[in-house]
């Protein structure tokens, strides 16, 4: 799909995606001391914090993308896209809350949150319902996993 971006859109989805990661660490910090359900509700607001902060900067930056037609969304999908991107991160904020966190579990959760965060887009460009086809090239869908995760790899540790 060939489309045009506009600058301020992407700077918006990128300070959406920082302000985001930066709540979403801090409250996740919080769940240090916490136990029972004070630990649980802490771990919750820090992914939903990441989750939408993912999921709004992927939004963002789609709807800054000029296809040449108007575009409508697939409500399911845009759900589907919304559940991946809490559930991902909810899955690997849960995975380092571990007491005892090795470095194997530590990039399991750095992966999977790479992998929410391709996933999310992926499933928000299939719930795109415009005239331009949108295809998948093999090549640079396992680069954007690639940087994906190693992002997320990079941010985690």
């Amino acid at each position: 799909m060939n489309s045009l971006h506009q600058p301020l859109y992407v700077a918006l989805s990128l300070v959406s995606a920082l302000a985001g990661s930066w709540t979403a660490l801090d409250l996740f910090g919080r769940i240090q001391g916490n136990i029972g359900r004070a630990r649980s509700a802490w771990l919750i607001a820090a992914s939903i914090a990441l989750g939408l902060s993912i999921w709004v900067a992927d939004f963002e930056a789609l709807l800054g993308a000029h296809t040449g037609s108007r575009g409508r969304y697939d409500p399911a999908l845009v759900a589907l896209s919304l559940a991946v991107a809490v559930g991902g991160s909810g899955l690997a904020f849960f995975l380092s809350a571990q007491r005892r966190v090795e470095w194997g579990l530590s990039i399991f959760a750095g992966a999977v949150l790479g992998v929410a965060v391709c996933m999310t887009h992926f499933v928000a460009l299939a719930a795109m319902r415009a005239a331009p086809i949108v295809g998948l090239e093999p090549l640079w869908l396992a680069l954007s996993l690639s940087v994906a995760v190693l992002s997320a790899e990079l941010s985690w540790s």
